[in-house]
Order: structure tokens, then sequence, then C-alpha cells
């Protein structure tokens, strides 16, 4: 979207409603909610929706960047980029987060966390999709905290190139091209980076200079193709491929380094027909991830149908087979096969929105699950709305998790998370009441076993607080305004804090587009207290404020350029200590983030 356009839309007073922060009121198409295609405004579920526009303006590097601006976000990285990076979500730890590329699974059964969240770049993503909650009736494993769907962009008839440089190194390059006609479309986007860096590990309370560097590199490419054979099918392949090669510190020492590599690759073939009330698929796809350690995939095949039964409600049904394998040893390998029913149902005029679901699992492993969820959304009027959505969820043991149990332990079961949350919207603004139980966890012990094992822990821990978000369309101003805050409690069963919640986090962005072509931005994002230990022990890491700036020109019609400063005081803050651990106080050495970085841009199209 050129900036003219953006500028007229925030100072047509007549015309108030169309403006930037309305975007997100106008009901976009999402499909991670159902895997389908369907209107936001059907949606029970708390969500967010990160728009290409957004991630240009706001020049998001990685994923964690951008989850950081939304409530309920909280991210700890070992380092630069490129580093160990761990999302949290509502309190619960980046393995309750189910994460998606154009629908396909991310989370490597081979990795403790999950998703390798360090390594997922933004310069070929078209939206983030975030839907919050209890996720596993529609998705099954993992979607306990919330599901996140990184979609890419489509084919179009263009080509664009970019590059970038900045502190420490950095140099990005990437090119994307596309053709599309009414029968066929093809894109294919490529990028790569590199960053001499800094180092990850550093004195408490110093700097890194003098220090060893420890850098990063990372190569990503992506190739969609389409065809349309005929009206309402559609079959699609699409590859997503990266591979990425840094080096780490031992948390004890700057001077132990090590080398870490990751190769990730996604395949999807995926048949769609639309006619009329009826919407099906049909999928085949597999996630293969490699590190120096380990080899995981995961393959799956699904199939859905949505029918429209009347023009107020759809039935859903589908049908899903998956397959863990560690790709070094079979002894834990197992499948499980899913179904599914769901119901979404329109009274009073379609002011009133019901969902509920069922689904069954069963494991070859474990004991079948059975997960649910229901949810009601009221629209009070043009501008309001409120909404609750309850849900059971559950994640089965990863592969790393069973490869690491004792033999001697007891065998791993499946996690389990009954959860509930409030939400009301009133035009900007919206706040949201969320509770979420989980039992049988799955963490490690030290007194389990010669070596200590993973084990499932007794008792539930309970995560709970609010989320508060408001928008504002400075019109005479030409700018916007958007404030977060968010305030948890993430506790075990006997009451005491897990370790890196912080209590309260707020982030607040203003930009103008007041200036011909011009964008500028501010963004300062505060963490409230958190300690680096269970029971509110170890160091005290948290209460610092960061800020960082934005800006882009549109030199021309094909032409941009752009630039950012990250941590523009200079903040000397960490989200990890790296030693002493067992509570010491004050640490020796902590993760370094960088201090204040500098980075430059020029973009073109086609």
């Amino acid at each position: 979207m050129k900036k003219t356009t953006v500028q007229a839309a925030l100072l047509t007073l007549l015309t108030p409603t169309i403006t930037l922060a309305a975007t997100s009121q106008i009901a976009p198409i999402i499909v991670t909610a159902h895997n389908a295609q369907e209107s936001a405004q059907v949606v029970t579920a708390k969500m967010h929706v990160i728009s290409r526009q957004q991630i240009e303006e706001k020049q998001y590097q990685t994923l964690d960047d951008a989850l950081q601006e939304l409530p309920g976000f909280f991210s700890t990285r070992n380092g630069g980029l490129g580093s160990a990076t761990s999302v949290m979500l509502r309190g619960q730890s980046a393995k309750h987060i189910l994460v998606l590329q154009d629908g396909i699974e991310l989370n490597d059964p081979m990795n403790i966390n999950g998703a390798y969240f360090e390594s997922l770049t933004l310069d070929n993503v078209e939206r983030i999709e975030i839907i919050k909650g209890a996720q596993s009736a529609q998705w099954g494993s993992g979607a306990m905290a919330g599901v996140i769907n990184i979609i890419t962009r489509e084919a179009a008839n263009q080509a664009s190139v970019g590059f970038e440089a900045g502190s420490y190194g950095f140099q990005k390059l990437r090119f994307s091209a596309g053709a599309k006609q009414q029968n066929a479309d093809f894109s294919v986007n490529l990028s790569t980076l590199k960053i001499d860096g800094f180092s990850a590990v550093k004195p408490y309370r110093q700097s890194t200079d003098g220090l060893e560097t420890d850098g990063y590199q990372q190569t990503d490419l992506g190739i969609k193709m389409g065809l349309n054979p005929a009206q309402g099918h559609r079959i699609e392949a699409n590859l997503q491929q990266r591979q990425a090669q840094g080096e780490i510190d031992y948390g004890n020492d700057p001077s132990m380094v090590a080398t870490s590599e990751l190769e990730n690759t996604l395949r999807q073939l995926r048949y769609q027909y639309q006619q009329d009330a009826i919407q099906f698929s049909a999928s085949a796809q597999d996630t293969e991830s490699q590190t120096l350690y380990s080899s995981g995939k995961l393959t799956q095949a699904l199939t859905q149908l949505d029918w429209q039964r009347q023009p107020n409600q759809t039935l859903r049904l589908a049908i899903d087979k998956r397959y863990l394998s560690n790709q070094n040893s079979t002894a834990n390998n197992y499948d499980q096969l899913g179904y599914s029913a769901s119901l979404q149902q329109q009274f009073l005029d379609n002011a009133l929105v019901l969902n509920a679901g069922l689904r069954q699992d069963e494991y070859s492993l474990y004991n079948n699950r059975s997960t649910g969820n229901i949810g009601v959304k009221g629209q009070l009027t043009t501008d309001s709305y409120l909404a609750a959505n309850y849900g059971t969820a559950y994640r089965a043991p990863s592969l790393a998790e069973i490869s690491y149990t004792d033999a001697a332990a007891p065998m791993l079961t499946p996690e389990t998370q009954t959860s509930y949350d409030v939400t009301f919207h009133l035009k900007g603004f919206e706040i949201s009441y969320f509770d979420a139980k989980i039992g049988d966890e799955i963490d490690y012990d030290l007194n389990t076993g010669s070596f200590g094992s993973y084990v499932n822990i007794d008792g539930r821990s309970h995560y709970q607080g609010i989320e508060v978000s408001f928008q504002k369309d400075l019109l005479t101003l030409a700018s916007q305004l958007n404030v977060q805050y968010s305030q948890q409690t993430a506790k075990d069963d006997a009451g005491e804090w897990l370790a890196r919640r912080p209590a309260s986090q707020a982030s607040m962005s203003f930009d103008n587009y007041h200036f011909s072509d011009t964008h500028l931005g501010i963004r300062l994002r505060y963490v409230g207290e958190t300690f680096d230990e269970p029971n509110q022990t170890g160091a005290q890491i948290g209460n610092y404020t960061v800020t960082d700036l934005v800006a882009d020109y549109q030199l021309n019609a094909h032409l941009t350029v752009y630039g950012k400063v990250l941590n523009l005081f200079n903040e000397d803050y960490t989200t990890a200590v790296g030693a002493p651990r067992g509570g010491v106080t004050p640490p020796t050495f902590v993760y370094a983030n960088g201090g204040t970085q500098v980075f430059v841009g020029i973009k073109g199209q086609l």
C-alpha cells in the first residue's frame, strides 16, 4: 500500500471507519481457526492477524520480533540473531504452542521446545495468524496455549529484490518473482543473511567489547506452484526450505564456543475443491528437521469437508493421520489417527455466533485422547462484541522427551489442559481474561534415574491473567497509536512461580504518515519483574524498557529505502542468565542483547 493511500485514509474525516486502525475490524478472511477460509467475524476465539504491511513498516526480522508487540507473548533469546529462542504465550512454554507454516506443522518431534523460532524469518510472509487458547479440537496435539500460522506470499505478476546492511556486519539479500494466469501460477522466494555477530554470553553488567564474536548465516528458499484445472478445483505444491549455521556460547564462559546447524524442509501437495456450499481439501505433507545432534520427521495426511448446510450454519468433518519418526532410531516412533467434527451456527440475524468442536485421537503408543471446545460471540453493536471460549487440549510427549527418559522412570503420558477466556471489544479497546490449568506436565527431573529423566509432574500448573489493547487513529496528526498491556501469573501446583515469566508487560507504538511517501515510527516495550529461576529466585532480570525507531521512504513507484534503530538507549538487559545457576545472585555471566544496533536497506519492485 502506498503511503499516500494510507494518508488519505487517515485524513478523510468524512469516512472515519476507513482508517488504518480499522483494518483489523473489517473482518479479514483467515484460515487458522478451522483450517478453512472464513471471515474473522465468525471466529469466537481470541485472535490476532499481523499483515504484510505491518511486517514491512515495523521491519520485523523474525517471528518472535513480531510476536513481542502482542499482549501475552514473551520471548527469550540466548544472544543475537540465530541464537536459541523460546517464545511463551500466556505464561505457557514454547512446546505448548503449535506453529504452522501454510498449515504445515513446524514443531520438530526431536526438539524439546517444538519449533525453531530463531530461524523463522519473515521475508516471504504474507501474514501471521494467531489463535489463542485450547485448539486441540481442531489441530490435535500441541495446540494448548494457541496456534500460530505463518502464511507465505502468494504468486503475483511481479518481481522484487532487496538488500539490507547493519550493525555487527549484518547483510541480507532477498529476491522474489512470480507469475499468475487464470489456470496456473508460480512463485519463488530466496533470501540469504549473514552476520558476524557479538558474543552471545558476556560478564554481568559489562559490555561485549573485546570478546569473541558468534556469527550466524541462514538461507531460505520457497517455491509454490498452483494449477486450476477446472472451475472450483485447485492443486497446489509447496516447498519451503531453510538452512542455518551459527556459533553459540555455553552459558558459563564466552570463550567456550560451539557450532549449531539446522536444515528444515517442508513439503506439501494439496487439492482443494469449492463449489456452492461445499469446501473440500486433501493434502499430504511432511516436515523434516536435522541438526548436528538429531533428525526428526513428521509425515501427515489429512482431509477436511466443510458444508454450509444453511446460510447461517456450517458443518465440518476432518480426518488426519500423523507419523512421528526419529531418523536416527526407530525405537520410539509412533503414529496417530485423528477424527474431528465441528459446528458453526449463527443466530439473531448473525449477531450471535456459536462454535463447537469435538476430536478423537488414537495413538499407537498412548491411550486415546478426546478433546473439545465451545465458543460464543455476541455482536453488541457494530463496534462492540463479547466473546467467551472454553476448551480442553493435550500434548503428546515429543520423541526427544521419550528419548531422554530413563529406562527406570515411568512411561511418559500426554499433558492435559482445560482453559477458558472471555473478551470484550469496544471500538479500538479490547480486554481479555484467560485461565488455564495443565496436568501431567512433562519436565526434566535430575533426581530420577542415573542422570536425570523426563517425567510427568504430579498436580496442575495454573496460568491466568488479563490482556489489554488499544488502537487509535489520530486523524489530525496523520498518525496511529497502539498500546498493549498484559498481566499474568504462571505457577506450579505448589503455588510457586515458574521461571522467566514476567508479572507484567506493556508496549506502545506510534506511527506517523504526515510527510508524503514517508512513514516514521517509534515503539517502546516494557518488561516487568521477572526472575530467572522458579519460585522467584535467582537473578531479577526484568524491569527494563527498550526503545526502537523505524522509518521508510518511497522514492518512486518501484523503490523504497528504510532503516531502523534497535535499543536506542542501549538498555543493558538480558532475558536469561548463563551462570551460575542454583539461585546465586548476582550472576557471573548473562546472555547479551547486542546493545544499540542500526540497519538500513533498499527494496525494489517491478
